[in-house]
């Protein structure tokens, strides 16, 4: 049976970005699909012109929604890449060597497809405080991938075998710094969730994520150590350790804003939304799911 490819990406209002990514894979995928949920924008405009296919899903976190695509796809494809509607790829030659020699079948006995990923925050390339290279998993057979059912830091797991192929993802989002911070509060929420779930037992494991080393290492160290330290205090041991140890502060007044800001305010306004909840938590003695909605406005 001949190899094909469909590209998921996971749109709302992301016409800043769109055409960026869309101008690479329409020239070697095999279908675009695009799942929004509920643009207003030109999202749907710009998707059409490069004839993806346009489906709309109701958001509740990335995980659900990409695993939604995920059981759309898998009987009509036979891989599906993973491309966020703000990256691009900083070879697109590379991509279409890869899909070509996947698709002339010299992946036969290949499951999973990891990739570098580099970030640019406000237009600039973060080189430094153990940022890149980080490789994850975005191409994948669609019968032996998903994505983990988490409400933050969920990855692709997949079954068999995977290798790591030259090829590195940009996330380079447009919108700016105040969209910056606006969406980092909500994942910051969705981190909170994450967190409580990790003390409260809550959160789904997967063995088959053993198979990208270096992901799971640093879950394990999520979980086991940084979670069971104290509240406010790990958010400047990790910007320290980021900063200082990583030698974030090699890419200067940039590196500075990009770590002050991932690594320690984020990580302090999760430590809050964790700190509010259980407050209410240890008041009430209810639910934790019933608490988490009381103070975040999240169904969990």
């Amino acid at each position: 049976m001949k190899e094909t490819i469909c590209a998921i990406i996971l749109t709302k209002n992301e016409d800043i970005h769109l055409s960026r990514v869309l101008s690479q894979l329409s020239k070697v995928m095999d279908n675009i699909l695009i799942i929004d949920s509920g643009s207003t924008d030109q999202t749907y405009d710009i998707a059409k012109k490069y004839k993806c296919e346009f489906i709309f899903n109701k958001w509740k976190n990335h995980a659900t929604q990409f695993n939604f695509g995920i059981n759309y796809l898998k009987n009509k494809y036979t891989w599906i890449i993973r491309v966020d509607a703000d990256e691009y790829f900083d070879d697109i030659g590379k991509l279409v060597q890869l899909v070509n020699r996947i698709k002339n079948g010299e992946y036969k006995i290949i499951n999973g497809i990891s990739f570098y990923r580099r970030i640019h925050f406000l237009g600039y390339r973060i080189r430094h405080g153990g940022v890149f290279p980080i490789s994850v998993i975005r191409l994948f057979r669609s019968h032996y991938g998903m994505c983990e059912n988490r409400w933050m830091d969920e990855h692709i797991v997949v079954s068999g075998k995977i290798i790591h192929e030259d090829l590195t993802i940009i996330d380079d989002n447009k919108m700016g710094f105040e969209f910056w911070l606006n969406k980092h509060i909500g994942y910051a929420k969705r981190e909170a969730i994450e967190m409580l779930f990790i003390k409260y037992d809550h959160t789904n494991k997967h063995e088959k994520f053993k198979n990208n080393f270096e992901s799971y290492k640093k879950r394990l160290i999520k979980e086991n150590y940084y979670s069971k330290l104290p509240l406010f205090f790990r958010p400047v041991l990790y910007f320290s350790y980021r900063y200082f140890i990583c030698l974030g502060f090699l890419d200067g007044r940039m590196g500075f804003l990009y770590h002050f800001f991932h690594a320690l305010w984020y990580r302090l306004v999760v430590d809050l939304f964790i700190f509010r909840v259980e407050l209410l938590y240890k008041k009430k003695q209810s639910n934790i799911k019933k608490v988490i909605k009381e103070v975040l406005g999240i169904d969990a």
